[in-house]
């Protein structure tokens, strides 16, 4: 199933005075780029949160966030003073110091290291994780909603675009036949005309090589086919095929360009523009998705 790439997730549970909140986001990228952000309580089960994620998304910038907020919906804080540290300090700069005024004050040792430290409050990790590891695998299945209704809307585009390069293509085949069946019976009159003449009879003969040589365009339609089929056939893959359609979408451009350089015909060229308009929509799709 194609998915998109796209999204943002959340979820939330109040435990007690906190409330855990799981988001996760994602954004285009060539492959899976995951970056984690959650205190360092519960660094012990990021292995588990990453295959959690790496087990339902395959490709994208993803960020992954824990957070703990109080009822009040702010981060709670706790001091920590070391008083016999802040003492011992104190001691030391009374015994070097000769002087009371070089003793150091109250606020220097303060900002000693270690003396004084605040922190973010946080619960018991250990006993909560149960709680937490629900949140995270709500979070991951709210972004995959949000990828599934992207994928279905990128597939409904992606039929439009095969049907249009379809018909374009069925209407250029049929423009080439009538001139192919016009350029012969042009060629039958003239070789009747001048059948003593062998000089213009190698004439003729080299106009039509030259004409099959460089107008025939069955081999790039038979192409084009087969990588419409094949983007079909993608469109009902239960795997990631993103990088597959860039490269169904590139091989299209090829073949499209190819027809729009060997035929000179107006109404060909104006199919081509219509066909190189749905390649480059299966292209813009292409780094949309999975």
């Amino acid at each position: 199933m194609i998915k998109g790439m796209t999204g943002y997730a959340e979820r939330q549970k109040k435990i007690g005075s906190w409330i855990i909140s799981a988001e996760i986001w994602s954004y285009n990228h060539k492959f899976l780029k995951l970056e984690l952000n959650i205190p360092d309580g519960i660094r012990k089960h990021s292995q588990e949160i990453e295959g959690k994620i790496q087990d339902k998304i395959k490709r994208g910038k993803v960020t992954f966030k824990i957070s703990f907020l109080d009822v009040k919906g702010k981060n709670k804080k706790k001091v920590f003073y070391n008083k016999e540290l802040a003492k011992e300090i104190f001691d030391i700069s009374k015994r070097e110091s000769k002087k009371e005024e070089n003793f150091l004050s109250m606020r220097e040792i303060l900002l000693m290291p270690e003396v004084l430290k605040i922190e973010d409050d946080s619960p018991e990790f250990d006993k909560i994780w149960f709680h937490i590891d629900r949140l995270t695998s709500g979070a991951i299945n709210g972004l995959l909603k949000i990828k599934k209704i992207q994928g279905q809307n990128a597939v409904k585009s992606l039929k439009e675009c095969s049907r249009d390069i379809y018909n374009s293509l069925n209407k250029i085949k049929k423009i080439h036949n009538k001139d192919k069946t016009d350029f012969s019976k042009l060629l039958k009159d003239k070789a009747k005309k001048l059948s003593s003449q062998t000089i213009e009879k190698n004439i003729i003969q080299e106009e039509t090589v030259n004409f099959i040589r460089n107008c025939e365009i069955e081999e790039e339609i038979s192409r084009i086919n087969a990588y419409v089929n094949l983007l079909k056939k993608y469109l009902v893959s239960k795997n990631p095929v993103g990088r597959k359609i860039d490269f169904v979408g590139q091989e299209l451009l090829r073949e499209t360009n190819t027809i729009g350089a060997k035929k000179d015909n107006f109404d060909i060229k104006e199919e081509i523009v219509k066909m190189k308009e749905a390649v480059e929509k299966i292209r813009e799709h292409s780094h949309n998705v999975e």
